[in-house]
């Protein structure tokens, strides 16, 4: 082959790759990126935030969230927003285009937040544009912020913690129970050291007829003196109204995704259909009863759950054990003690999970029955 023509070749190829190949994204180093706010706020759909960004230009082709913990790192948030109504001149669409979803409930970090674990974030937004350059927009903070006095259009409602509250119907009315396992041959002073200094009280905060946050705060909680009848294992006995009038001291501190609020007057339950009374159930064993437990497999692992609440354990270690083995297997420390209470009303404990899918025995189990191979049985000790 000619010498030029191999030349004109080669020379035809690089053309057509520069020509076809995508374009490579081009970051905008921006002195002055535009603007973006965010806030929590309580929706149909829970606790969400929403981000408010206007300066759309006509060649945006894709916005999408980011949040960092630390206002150096980002992550994408899981969500993008709808331009669908990017070119519209409606004021309806356009304020739905400018205010959109960032986060939901379920979403990190927002869950953290909302379970206390963090008390900040950041967000911004990153533009994609249709010539591939991309750009990000200004950092919101979302902050629970300092101690602040409830706002003055704030009403307040206590009830006990959803863990702790029921209903009755005739009449209707909602209050506290909390439930115990006790041996039989336990005195009522016993079983009084067994109950807990404090219970879980929700402070709903509402602005007029509409749900504007809430909290979960520690109550003092003092029990009545107990008159039992014989306990027999087997046997639970009810007992009403067991505890003293439940009360939220003024100055209470209240913790909530709104922002940390204190309580500038004392809040009782007693609330139209609410009250504080506490309804007591010890469901006795006998002395010598081993806890019982179920186990179940779910998507992230082994999780075991007590038929009867070991009240007054002060630690729960869990073992594995194979067949054909000898000696237990300690496994790492599992947070089963606290799930003995987490769901006081209940005379069970919660499920919490005890053996991860890559732990063994568990891996080898599931890779046996992935292979269609029959898997080794094991037990879970505690």
């Amino acid at each position: 082959m000619n010498i030029y023509r191999k030349l004109l070749i080669v020379l035809t190829a690089l053309i057509l790759a520069a020509v076809f190949s995508p374009a490579p994204a081009i970051y905008a180093e921006n002195p002055n990126p535009p603007a973006f706010d965010a806030y929590i706020e309580y929706s149909a759909q829970g606790y969400i935030v929403t981000g408010t960004f206007t300066e759309f230009t006509p060649d945006i082709s894709q916005i999408q969230p980011l949040f960092s913990l630390d206002g150096e790192s980002y992550h994408t948030c899981g969500v993008e927003w709808d331009l669908s109504s990017l070119n519209s001149k409606d004021p309806d669409k356009l304020a739905k285009l400018q205010n959109q979803i960032c986060l939901y409930h379920s979403y990190e970090p927002l869950k953290n937040y909302l379970d206390g674990e963090i008390d900040r974030f950041y967000l911004k937004l990153r533009l994609s544009h249709t010539d591939g350059t991309i750009r990000k927009t200004k950092t919101a903070v979302i902050d629970r912020g300092a101690q602040q006095p409830l706002p003055k259009d704030v009403t307040t409602i206590a009830t006990f913690a959803s863990c702790m509250s029921v209903r009755k119907t005739r009449p209707f009315l909602y209050y506290g129970k909390y439930q115990i396992t006790v041996n039989s041959d336990m005195t009522p002073q016993q079983i009084l050291a067994f109950l807990p200094d404090t219970v879980p009280v929700e402070i709903q905060l509402q602005k007029g007829i509409d749900h504007f946050t809430e909290g979960i705060v520690q109550c003092p909680v003092t029990w009545k003196p107990l008159s039992l009848p014989k306990l027999t294992a087997g046997e639970s006995i009810t007992i009403s109204d067991a505890a003293e009038e439940i009360l939220i001291s003024s100055g209470t501190i209240l913790k909530t995704p709104m922002g940390i609020f204190r309580l500038e007057q004392s809040i009782g339950i007693h609330d139209h259909a609410l009250s504080d009374e506490i309804e007591l159930v010890l469901n006795v064993v006998a002395k010598e009863d081993a806890p019982t437990g179920a186990l179940t497999l779910e998507n992230t692992g082994l999780e075991l759950s007590f038929d009867q609440k070991p009240t007054g354990a002060t630690e729960i270690q869990a073992y594995t054990l194979a067949e054909n083995e000898t000696k237990w297997r300690e496994l790492p420390k599992v947070p089963l003690l606290d799930a003995v209470n987490v769901q006081p009303s209940t005379p069970n404990s919660g499920y919490t999970l005890v053996l991860k899918n890559d732990q063994e025995p568990l891996r080898s189990y599931l890779a046996a029955i992935a292979a269609a191979d029959t898997p080794v049985p094991f037990f879970i000790g505690l």
